[in-house]
């Protein structure tokens, strides 16, 4: 393992130095507060050293000095021997860290509003460039690059601000927690440090299950982003599956939350004809449905009776295409899973909703059948090779429950996506049929939301499956509220809330749900268990 990380370590390194010189970078500024930032630290005055310069490296620690100057020397060696924790880091790291770079500046700032990231984030701006001429500001020699500290772990799950994103590199972002964590051990690093990197820290978007199991939650990600991870199933064993459950939960939820900071900023698109703009517009509706699956494992579970989909009105079916290794683990002992189907009331179309995919039919003059994969990187991808199917043939109700994976074979009467999309935008017809198809499925989602959380019926079916939830020891629901399609927040079912929706039905629906606080709720899903709100706006 020590060879590993100084491998890895000297290839950061080598990075940093590579742009110091063919960049130009005129020297780096920190925020320190822990391993991660202490790496980046450490490799950027060790890429100095590589090419023989005196680091110009500033590292800034927002936190109050030490010794604290209101405190004796007595109150300090009580408050230590009390706490060994206690201004851990300028009392531990910093003289450590100073040591280790001698020429970088080392520096503790108390005086601003050190709780606050964006006022933490401006002054290490305003730093960088504080002894730097007016007109030279972006590229004199007294500047400093501001080095952002995320690593590929944060980059998945979307745990960082949005502010932190403006940043002149990002040397962790190749770097998994796990292996900074490893990096810092054979550094040296104090332990104090490494031992708070396995600790809760809600203001990094570090929570307690996440925080205790960094390997498991860096494997998931990793196989998410399809790496090979040949210790995967070694892990799931050792940590159990009621837990492996759980951390999974978190990583579906966690990268739901935060999935738009991929997306900003959002910029206008170019220059494209009405046709083309409908296509794109379509293929991302696709896209963004694919990635919505985790919103139907609450409503789709049964508990002790029927699912709420079923109380709903949609039929469950079960086919021979739902398992393919009933001995298998889940969810790889699935095929394409248990399906639930809905008719409406005219006869024209046909929704399923199915654990590998969408499906919706239109029958009549104009027949369409749009199918949209689970993207879930969870489930895995491998049920259909494609995101998206599409047929303008009409298909038998029956034909389409009876779906196998010979139906996506080339010549079948469905075709990819990928290769029908951009011909259709020179045929709006066609094109429109397959937006219409879409629209059903997201009514169906919205229709089900609203009867779920603002009809009797379906406040009472939610009621009864908290609370049957609740005797089985299952995990409780999430709930989202929005306002003009923007999620606003979201609230961890917990036993005061299902008393409270018990008391709102009892006294005849005479007031507004106790969840939905004056604005639209959004969407029921499943969370992980651990009674943990997920921020969104970490």
């Amino acid at each position: 393992m020590s060879q590993e990380a100084a491998r890895k370590f000297e290839k950061l390194v080598k990075w940093v130095a590579e742009l110091i010189v063919v960049e130009k970078a005129p020297g780096f500024i920190i925020g320190l507060s822990g391993t991660d930032s202490i790496l980046a630290l450490l490799a950027c005055d060790r890429a100095y050293k590589h090419l023989g310069r005196k680091a110009r490296v500033m590292g800034v620690h927002y936190g109050t000095p030490f010794p604290p100057p209101d405190r004796t020397v007595e109150q300090v060696e009580r408050a230590v021997a009390v706490s060994p924790s206690y201004r851990w880091f300028p009392r531990v790291v910093m003289p450590w860290l100073q040591a280790q770079a001698p020429d970088a500046t080392l520096v503790v700032e108390s005086g601003i509003d050190i709780h606050s990231d964006h006022v933490r984030w401006a002054d290490l701006y305003r730093k960088a460039i504080s002894d730097t001429p007016a007109t030279d500001a972006f590229d004199g020699d007294n500047a400093y690059w501001v080095v952002g500290t995320r690593n590929a772990t944060e980059d998945e799950l979307g745990t960082y601000s949005n502010i932190s994103k403006a940043v002149s590199l990002l040397p962790l972002i190749r770097l998994w927690k796990s292996e900074i964590l490893e990096i810092c051990e054979w550094l040296g690093v104090p332990t104090l440090a490494i031992e708070h990197s396995r600790q809760a820290d809600c203001d990094c978007g570090r929570y307690d299950l996440a925080a205790a199991h960094i390997p498991e939650i860096d494997a998931i990600l990793k196989r998410g982003a399809r790496y090979d991870v040949p210790e995967l199933a070694g892990m799931r064993l050792r940590t159990g599956r009621e837990v492996w459950n759980r951390l999974e939960d978190f990583v579906d939820e966690q990268k739901v939350l935060s999935g738009f900071k991929k997306k900003i900023p959002y910029v206008p698109p170019a220059r494209l004809t009405d046709h083309e703009r409908l296509g794109r517009f379509i293929k991302n509706r696709m896209l963004h449905l694919g990635e919505t699956f985790p919103v139907w494992r609450f409503p789709a579970e049964r508990v002790g009776g029927e699912s709420l989909l079923e109380q709903w009105g949609m039929k469950r079916l079960q086919r021979s295409t739902d398992l393919r290794d009933a001995n298998l683990p889940d969810p790889d002992r699935d095929q394409y899973g248990v399906g639930y189907a809905y008719d409406d009331a005219l006869g024209e179309s046909y929704v399923e909703l199915r654990r590998a995919y969408y499906l919706c039919s239109f029958y009549g003059e104009n027949p369409v059948t749009v199918i949209i994969r689970n993207n879930s990187p969870w489930f895995g991808w491998d049920r259909l090779p494609e995101r998206a199917y599409i047929s303008f043939a009409p298909i038998a109700q029956s034909e389409l429950q009876a779906l196998a994976p010979e139906s996506f074979k080339p010549g079948s009467k469905f075709t990819p996506w990928t290769d029908i999309g951009t011909t259709l935008e020179d045929d709006p017809g066609k094109l429109r049929c397959v937006g219409r198809a879409i629209d059903q499925l997201e009514i169906y989602r919205v229709l089900f939301h609203e009867w779920l959380t603002e009809s009797r019926e379906g406040l009472s079916a939610l009621l009864g499956n908290m609370q049957r939830r609740v005797a089985a020891n299952l995990a409780l629901p999430i709930i989202t509220r929005q306002a003009d399609n923007r999620l606003l927040g979201s609230r961890q079912v917990d036993q005061g809330l299902i008393e409270q929706l018990a008391d709102h039905l009892a006294l005849g629906g005479n007031r507004a749900p106790p969840f939905q606080s004056g604005t639209d709720v959004g969407e029921v899903w499943l969370a992980s268990g651990s009674n943990q709100v997920l921020p969104l706006d970490c």
